[in-house]
């Protein structure tokens, strides 16, 4: 009974985690989503999950990958939580493969009136 119950709450902790396929959303431009459904996972390795796949998504084509955007959302250990990870395939030579200037967008507006 023990041995059950180990396994039950190893694969309860483990969650289960998905990959969406790459997504065209327009010139050299694509999209990939990933979700862990035990939520276990914090939004650092789903983000980074999410660009390794983008990674080899461009390398299988012979490019290099440009993010244009990455977020993620959900409450860790509550809920599942989601990344999405918008990307470039460029040639090496590209002018948009350049360092990444990634910063978080606000996700509140404050608007003061007066």
């Amino acid at each position: 009974m023990k041995k059950y119950s180990a396994i039950a709450i190893a694969a309860f902790l483990s969650g289960c985690t998905t990959i969406s396929g790459v997504t065209p959303i327009g010139k050299d431009s694509y999209m990939i989503g990933a979700t862990d459904r035990g939520g276990m996972r914090s939004h650092t390795e789903m983000r980074a999950l999410g660009i390794r796949k983008a990674n080899e998504f461009c390398q299988s084509k012979g490019k290099v990958m440009v993010i244009s955007n990455v977020g993620s959302q959900g409450a860790q250990g509550w809920t599942p939580v989601e990344s999405e990870v918008t990307f470039l395939c460029v040639d090496r030579n590209d002018p948009a493969n350049q360092r990444p200037n990634l910063q978080k967008v606000p996700d509140t507006v404050v608007e003061i009136r007066k």
